[in-house]
């Protein structure tokens, strides 16, 4: 507070300080360099990811210093380390982006972006848990690829059994409502295509096979008998068949405990 009672901000700190101070606390580790291919400034992030110690990360220390460390931490390349080493200093600067992996198990994103006047800026991201996510859903995906490819050969299989049978074949849910029938079953009673489907109510389908002329509990008219049959509880079947003169199949049907 001055004399005159008025209150004055405390002195800025220096841009530059506080721009590094900011780069410093960004979880990327950053790396400046010269066209010579020399240290200009490397954040405490960057020297924190692969243990470095500020003398050699200091200015004025070559790239190629940094790679041999990476090396020698145990990063993955398919060529000589040598011949790495020469082949990343050796490049133009130039936009790009690759994704090194670690004998620790570590995935770290790589970038290179080019600076005006020459030199450029190198970004480190640890993206390890990130690739592990990426990783698992892919597994996950595909074990839902396969189960959805298997699930289908067997609907396949199912639908092809029961529509190659010579009886009317149903399946109801413990609610009474139709699971699945086959074409047999719909043929047998003139049912238009699109009446009878999952989910169809029984007491429906009983309409349907009145329409038809059956009549009885025992059978119907056109010459048709039932069977029917548990689910373990979960729902029941039955089975329409053709009758034979005044031969008719004894009806059982009843509703099964959930």
């Amino acid at each position: 507070m001055t004399d005159h009672g008025q209150i004055t901000a405390p002195r800025s700190a220096p841009l530059s300080a506080r721009l590094e101070e900011a780069i410093n606390h960004l979880p990327l580790g950053i790396v400046l360099f010269s066209e010579k291919r020399e240290v200009i400034f490397c954040n405490k992030r960057y020297a924190e990811m692969y243990g470095l110690t500020a003398e050699q990360v200091k200015p004025g220390t070559p790239t190629r210093e940094l790679i041999q460390h990476r090396l020698n931490l145990g990063l993955k390349v398919q060529i000589a380390p040598d011949d790495y080493i020469r082949e990343r200093v050796g490049r133009n600067i130039a936009l790009d982006t690759t994704v090194q992996e670690f004998i620790d198990g570590r995935i770290i994103a790589y970038t290179v972006y080019p600076l005006p006047g020459g030199g450029g800026m190198a970004t480190h991201e640890n993206i390890t848990e990130r690739e592990e996510l990426n990783a698992r859903l892919k597994k996950q995906y595909e074990l839902g690829k396969a189960q959805e490819e298997t699930l289908r050969v067997r609907n396949f299989q199912f639908d092809t059994a029961i529509n190659n049978m010579s009886q009317g074949l149903c399946f109801f849910d413990s609610d009474h409502r139709l699971i699945v029938c086959n074409d047999r079953f719909v043929t047998m009673y003139d049912i238009p295509f699109g009446r009878v489907g999952p989910g169809t109510p029984l007491t429906e389908i009983v309409d349907y096979r009145f329409e038809a002329g059956c009549h009885g509990r025992n059978g119907c008219a056109q010459g048709f008998g039932l069977v029917s049959g548990s689910l373990r509880g979960r729902g029941w079947m039955c089975f329409e068949v053709g009758v034979v003169g005044r031969i008719e199949i004894a009806v059982r049907q009843r509703e099964w405990a959930k």
